[in-house]
């Protein structure tokens, strides 16, 4: 397992930041009444409920459709040059 970190320039990288102290800070709050998809709607049966790959399958989705939702923050970066 590798560590990745989001640093101030909006990079992403394999190595820690220099400073252990973050400047700023995003964040959102939450409401459970109201959860956020993670799939546009209708959606469509991908796999029946007891495939093993169900779970893996859907964390790989995009899901650019809820950017301008309030409760989801979005970071726009460069593509990695290695994994």
């Amino acid at each position: 397992m590798r560590h990745l970190y989001l640093h101030e320039s909006g990079k992403l990288s394999f190595d820690a930041p220099e400073t252990s102290v973050a400047e700023g800070f995003d964040s959102y709050e939450s409401d459970p009444a109201h959860p956020v998809p993670y799939r546009q709607r209708p959606v469509d049966m991908t796999y029946p409920e007891d495939h093993p790959g169900k779970l893996v399958h859907l964390a790989v989705q995009d899901q650019r459709f809820v950017d301008e939702r309030p409760d989801v923050l979005t970071w726009q970066t460069e593509e990695l040059a290695e994994m």
